[in-house]
């Protein structure tokens, strides 16, 4: 039997995953909430997986390391956290409640990143034709020590003859930002990139091509998003890169 597995890596905005299987029943689970908090000296808090569908679903729970903001293929397993139960079935129409929690108290200065992969047990009922889907979902998972906060910091860079818009998050909480609208400081506004949204993590940075030549602009360039600490509107001005 074929057997396709999806991940979705989904961002806090979804509030649902759905996939129909060949057979056109159509399954689907959904998470609350889509961002998990933990505090760095212990704590535990609970998820809850419902299942609208009508039939069961045979599901598990996986912890990931999240170093990268840009990069969820580099996930690496984790024993930093323990999921209860760590497999269960949801019943057509039913809910379950997994808790989380740290195994061990971690001291860090920086918030920790983690992903949690709520996914589907491959079934061994076989489609018709042989092909059949899992549905697994990730949401983020953030250790915090205290006093823990994002600082959203714009530049505009040169490396190797390519520009860069550029944002760092200074802090040591993740940033979580929307759409990303760079637009000429002038009476035009010419609007030079639109980018959608992302995180930075904690003392990370993320940087994106721009296909005008830094030595052509020609003016201070007004970046807008909005985020999770709030609007991200600021005046670049073309020293700073």
């Amino acid at each position: 039997m074929l057997r396709v597995s999806l991940l979705r890596f989904v961002l806090p905005v979804l509030l649902a995953s759905t996939i129909s299987h060949p057979s056109d029943q159509a399954y689907a689970f959904t998470l609350s909430p889509m961002v998990v908090k933990l505090n760095s000296d212990g704590g535990t808090q609970t998820i809850k997986i419902k299942n609208p569908s009508s039939e069961p679903i045979d599901m598990q729970a996986q912890f990931f390391s999240w170093q990268e903001s840009a990069d969820l293929t580099a996930l690496k397993p984790t024993n930093d956290l323990l999921v209860m139960p760590p497999i269960f079935k949801v019943e057509p129409g039913g809910e379950q409640v997994v808790r989380v929690a740290l195994r061990n108290p971690i001291e860090t200065e920086i918030e920790r990143s983690y992903r949690i992969v709520v996914s589907e047990v491959p079934s061994e009922v076989q489609s018709e034709d042989g092909l059949g889907f899992n549905l697994s979902v990730s949401i983020p998972l953030f250790v915090r020590p205290k006093g823990a906060a994002a600082v959203a910091e714009w530049a505009i860079e040169n490396e190797d003859g390519q520009t860069h818009l550029v944002l760092a998050n200074e802090g040591n909480s993740y940033l979580k930002f929307g759409q990303i609208t760079l637009a000429s400081d002038n009476a035009d506004g010419e609007v030079l990139l639109q980018l959608d949204g992302g995180y930075v993590l904690g003392g990370d940075k993320r940087s994106w091509p721009m296909d005008t030549k830094l030595t052509n602009l020609n003016a201070p360039l007004s970046v807008k998003a909005v985020s999770n600490i709030g609007p991200l509107q600021t005046t670049i001005s073309l020293t700073d890169g």
